[in-house]
């Protein structure tokens, strides 16, 4: 259950969303929304504070990688890491997952680090599934 300032967080996030009111909690983990490029989001609320970690869920399984795709995905990871900030690891569902390492106080700076994190996402799929380069 999300806290007063948590819920005030969603609230804000929920209208630079142009979502419904209604749904500001359900941003939160463990539920699931749609991000801009289609791929599955949520939030996660950081203990008794009023910040998120945007996550995007790539559609694939850790599992998956083995030989040349673990070599390829230790490099994506690698890239995502040092270049911007962002990590690219395993979920909680199992599913590869795209999330910044700062905590998010504000709205603004929320809803832009969920279109980054689809631009990125998509970019890393690319990488991961085609081998292209992620750069």
């Amino acid at each position: 259950m999300p806290t007063p300032s948590q819920s005030q967080l969603l609230g804000d996030i929920a209208a630079v969303l142009r979502l419904p009111a209604a749904d500001a909690c359900r941003l939160a983990s463990p539920n699931f929304f749609t991000g801009p490029t289609g791929l599955v989001c949520r939030l996660w609320l950081q203990q008794e504070a009023a910040a998120v970690r945007p996550e995007v869920l790539l559609p694939l399984r850790a599992r998956e990688f083995r030989d040349d795709n673990l070599e390829r995905l230790l490099k994506v990871q690698a890239l995502l890491l040092d270049q911007l900030g962002w990590y690219l690891g395993a979920s909680t569902d199992g599913m590869l997952s795209l999330m910044p390492l700062a905590w998010l106080d504000d709205a603004q700076a929320v809803a832009a680090s969920l279109d980054m994190a689809n631009g990125i996402a998509m970019s890393a799929l690319s990488a991961l599934i085609d081998g292209h380069d992620a750069a």
